[in-house]
């Protein structure tokens, strides 16, 4: 509760506009009506709400931000902030099923980007910009694209990157036992790149997901093919992501060409 009784949360919701004004530039209540385009009495209540709950003071003719003031702002802000990253999220979101394992510390601050019907491939563009200049990528796909092997082996070995490929026992079944084809062909190459390290396992995931030392990303499907990805860089997303990885690298085991 703030120094009024009412709910902090309350009082920023609506007061809001008129805290940003005053902490832009202290300023008279005559100054916060053409600030904020509000009524003198509009203004005057939201003075009076927002000096009971200590968010701004009096000093001399003007009203200045408090600490507490400036605190709440910045909050709300971050909440304003992760709003907008849920509803950009929102189409991309709406295929996963309930329960799906998706951290929240993951999902804070990341970028998210849908699939356009026109061009829907365009956002596997960003898992390979993400993946092409890192030194080193670990990578977990429940699902492979047939038509990205070859893109995928030579963005993930670029300039003499290593990377670590855990794949879906199923998929790998699939790839080696179908008849010569252009997936199960590019597959082969991939296991003779020894700067790809192709191991399988029983993946639990409904998405792909893909850690570099500087981002980390999921790959989210549809019926269709690929719905969208999401990226995040903080540190949060990164343990998380790496420790997705390392439970199941613990059971995977290397791939072994076919004689």
């Amino acid at each position: 509760m703030s120094g009024s009784g009412r709910p902090l949360d309350d009082v920023i919701a609506t007061r809001e506009p008129f805290l940003r004004s005053i902490l832009d530039s202290p300023k008279r209540k005559v100054e916060l009506v053409d600030a904020v385009d509000a009524s003198r009495s509009t203004v005057d209540r939201a003075v009076r709400d927002l000096v009971e709950a200590g968010l701004i003071a009096r000093r001399g003719d003007r009203y200045r931000a408090t600490l507490a003031g400036r605190t709440a702002l910045r909050a709300a802000e971050r909440y304003h902030r992760r709003l907008n990253e849920v509803e950009d999220g929102i189409g991309v979101f709406r295929a996963v099923p309930a329960g799906m394992d998706i951290a929240d510390r993951f999902l804070d601050g990341a970028s998210v980007s849908q699939t356009s019907p026109e061009v829907p491939d365009s956002v596997m563009q960003r898992v390979f910009d993400s993946l092409e200049p890192a030194a080193e990528a670990r990578v977990v796909a429940p699902i492979v694209l047939s038509g990205h092997i070859d893109q995928f082996r030579e963005v993930a070995t670029a300039d003499g990157t290593t990377t670590e490929m855990i794949l879906d026992r199923a998929v790998v079944d699939q790839l080696l036992d179908a008849d010569t084809s252009e997936a199960r062909n590019a597959f082969l190459a991939a296991l003779d790149d020894d700067q790809l390290e192709l191991s399988r396992a029983d993946v639990p995931l409904s998405y792909s997901l893909w850690v570099t030392p500087e981002e980390t990303g999921i790959v989210l499907y549809s019926d269709t093919g690929v719905r969208g990805i999401a990226v995040n860089d903080t540190e949060a997303a990164l343990e998380w992501a790496t420790a997705q990885y390392e439970r199941l690298a613990a059971d995977a085991e290397p791939i072994q060409p076919p004689e």
